[in-house]
């Protein structure tokens, strides 16, 4: 099986970025596409507002889930620059309770996923989400990535 394109599922700036790197390093090692997906993450509840004050409260949590995007393309592209893969990078807003159901279809077009080790501590609900989303929704094949993890990806696929 020849695996030609690897993706994987980001969404907070300030995270370890660990199963970035370990997928930088097997698009190199076994000649993949990269695709990075970006997603700015929408947390809002609405069941939890006063009539009236959804529209708002949904606005200003899509400013700062696009500006959380935004931010990590920025440091997604400034480490991607310089490597010689094929790369690209998707941002895009979600709502949270959309996670699983955009990713199930929208991944399965890929040959694997890399993604942080979504059970860990320190992770949230999303990536939890993703990761099942993956397995469950797009029958993909993950590798998952502990945050600090330093190794290599093997040299064959």
């Amino acid at each position: 099986m020849s695996l030609k394109s690897i993706t994987t599922f980001l969404h907070d700036p300030a995270a370890e970025q660990s199963a970035l790197e370990y997928a930088i390093q097997a698009a190199r090692k076994w000649d993949a596409h990269l695709h990075v997906v970006i997603a700015g993450v929408n947390r809002i509840d609405p069941n939890f507002y006063y009539a009236g004050a959804h529209a708002i409260a949904i606005q200003t949590n899509f400013d700062e889930a696009s500006s959380d995007a935004v931010k990590l393309e920025a440091l997604v592209r400034d480490r991607l620059h310089a490597e010689d893969i094929n790369w690209d990078v998707e941002t895009l807003s979600l709502m949270a309770s959309g996670i699983e159901m955009f990713l199930g279809y929208h991944m399965r077009f890929f040959d694997m996923a890399i993604l942080p080790l979504p059970y860990a501590e320190g992770r949230s609900h999303v990536d939890v989400s993703a990761f099942e989303a993956c397995i469950f929704g797009a029958s993909l094949p993950v590798i998952a990535v502990p945050n600090g993890f330093s190794g290599s990806a093997p040299d064959k696929r």
